[in-house]
């Protein structure tokens, strides 16, 4: 879909282990976003074009600060600083150098750096904990990668199983869970039930109604970039969020242009509807494959889209929800002290049209219905952390 080089280009920008405020030019690249001539979208009514032009755009700003070619992963703990890591190498040069002459007072150095090493491992370590410490409500995640690597274990075993399959084959086992996943999904129902319940309830436009066809400002997509967490979380379109949040004003105005498009013409990009699928381990055995769920990652920029929609749905909506619901509603931080039933695959056996059926019960007026759920095929990829 995006050229080769590009795409290593945003994958060097978006890896963690690629100190991309060293690596790219940040100052320089958002000066050129910023300097962007995006009239072209204005005279671009088919929504895909009017994507790719924008990607189109992006990529080649971006071609020109960011380093193509990507750095080598590394493999030392996170809590190694660059000083630490630069002692490690030195006192392997001066091993090295020992082992080839003998010197005595090379091996009193090599000693000196190696006890140097030791302490400011043990300082850095320290810190490290008590930030994580400190931090564990606001970023859990940090907390969570940190126990994984005391553990030592990967997210994917080698060697994964299903009923009577099994497989060390990284792409093998990619598939296997495309096709798992894609059983837990439901067709949408059929019509009749819908069409009686919207001919027994047509009673006309309803003042008070919402409707999504409105016109998206520049306000609501800044509020929405916002909203994205200043990280490196990334779609498949490979832009990190914190790119997005840093250049909200800068993309405001080309994203507002392209979001109307999509509400207009009742039809969303092809390129966001790709999503990158990870399974995440739920319990019981970790090398069966069923054990897992798929989360979607979606690009951050219809992210941002959705975001928009949300919150026009949930502020419509929300004071017709029952107030003994928690789950999921904002404003609600009580303890709540009850058992709850989990449905297997609950999100994934939901009939979207029955969705629709009930955002027109709480008077949300939509456009086309038949656009907003597509499942063209799966698109399996990068899914496998930890193997090659």
């Amino acid at each position: 879909m995006f050229p080769h080089l590009v795409r290593d280009i945003l994958r060097n920008l978006a890896t963690k282990n690629t100190k991309f405020g060293r690596k790219a030019n940040l100052h320089e690249l958002y000066a050129d976003l910023e300097s962007v001539d995006w009239s072209v979208l204005n005279d671009t009514h088919d929504v895909d074009l009017a994507v790719d032009a924008f990607y189109k755009t992006l990529y080649k700003t971006i071609d020109k600060h960011v380093p193509k070619k990507r750095s080598p992963l590394g493999s030392y703990p996170p809590w190694f600083n660059k000083n630490i890591i630069l002692l490690i190498k030195y006192k392997y040069k001066l091993w090295k150098h020992y082992k080839k002459c003998a010197n005595a007072a090379i091996y009193d150095k090599f000693r000196s750096v190696r006890a140097k090493i030791k302490t400011e491992t043990h300082k850095v370590h320290t810190e490290y904990v008590n930030k994580l410490n400190a931090e564990i409500k606001s970023n859990p995640k940090c907390f969570w990668s940190y126990l994984n690597s005391l553990r030592n274990t990967t997210s994917i075993p080698p060697l994964m199983k299903l009923d009577d399959w099994e497989s060390e084959d990284p792409q093998a086992i990619v598939n296997k869970f495309a096709t798992y996943f894609s059983t837990a999904f439901s067709l949408p129902s059929n019509n009749s039930g819908i069409n009686t319940y919207r001919s027994q309830n047509n009673s006309g436009i309803n003042a008070n109604a919402l409707y999504i066809t409105n016109n998206v400002t520049e306000n609501e997509v800044l509020k929405a970039m916002l909203k994205l967490k200043a990280s490196m979380t990334a779609g498949p379109d490979l832009f990190p969020s914190f790119l997005i949040r840093d250049c909200r004003f800068i993309f405001a105005g080309p994203l507002k242009v392209i979001f109307n498009n999509i509400i207009k013409s009742c039809m969303f990009p092809e390129q966001w509807k790709i999503s990158r699928v990870c399974p995440i381990f739920k319990q019981g055995d970790k090398s069966v494959i069923s054990k897992y769920r798929p989360v979607a990652i979606i690009n951050n920029f219809a992210k941002v889209f959705e975001i928009i929609l949300f919150d026009r749905v949930y502020s419509h909506v929300s004071n017709r929800i029952s107030i003994h619901q928690h789950g999921f509603m904002a404003d609600q931080h009580k303890q709540v002290d009850v058992a709850y039933l989990d449905f297997s695959k609950a999100f994934d056996r939901v009939d979207h049209k029955l969705l629709i059926m009930k955002l027109e019960y709480f008077d949300v007026s939509l456009c086309n219905t038949e656009d907003f759920v597509l499942i063209p095929s799966f698109s399996v990829r990068e899914c496998l952390k930890g193997q090659s």
